[in-house]
This record gives C-alpha cells, sequence and structure tokens, in this order.
C-alpha cells in the first residue's frame, strides 16, 4: 500500500499526486472507462463556473493533477464529472 503526504497549496498538492501516480506509470485518464467525447465534454464545460464560484480548490487541484500527469486539466474535469455524476445538473447549474 502506498502512503502519500502532501503539503502546500491545493494546485501543489494535486501536482505532487498527479507526478506521483505518474512516476509509477499510472495515467488516470488511461482508466476512464468511457470516451471523453463532445457531449460530456460540453457538460463538464457547463458546470465549469459553478465550481469556479463554489468550489474554487477543487480546480485547483485538478489544475495541478492535469501538471503532474501531463495531460489537459479540461480531460481530467470531463472525465471527474461524468464519473460521479455530481455537482452539476445536465443544465450546467450547481446541484450542491
Amino acid at each position: 500500500m502506498n502512503h502519500l503526504t502532501l503539503r502546500g497549496t491545493h494546485r501543489e498538492m494535486g501536482f505532487q499526486w498527479g507526478a506521483r501516480l505518474a512516476e509509477r506509470g499510472l495515467r488516470l485518464l488511461d482508466h476512464v472507462p468511457f470516451p471523453l467525447e463532445a457531449e460530456r465534454r460540453a457538460f463538464a464545460a457547463a458546470c465549469h463556473p459553478a465550481y469556479a464560484r463554489h468550489f474554487p480548490a477543487a480546480l485547483e487541484e485538478l489544475e495541478g493533477l492535469a501538471a503532474g500527469q501531463n495531460c489537459r486539466q479540461e480531460d481530467l474535469e470531463t472525465a471527474w464529472r461524468c464519473l460521479t455524476g455530481t455537482g452539476c445538473s445536465s443544465d450546467g447549474t450547481a446541484t450542491f
């Protein structure tokens, strides 16, 4: 079992996590069980303003995670929102 202690800002901790996974050959986007197609990307993009307003720390962590994984933040946001199915309704309004 791996234990990871993270320190710093949300972005810095996201980067540490993403980089540690990458060092072990783990790419999060390789494990998404569906294609990141246009409809899913549109859903995630519609949710982005609600997260920016109500939960900016999550976006900061995703920014760092994407940098640590060397991938696009938009791809991680799409996977995250569509995997969890929470936090945003189909019309892009927050459902907190």
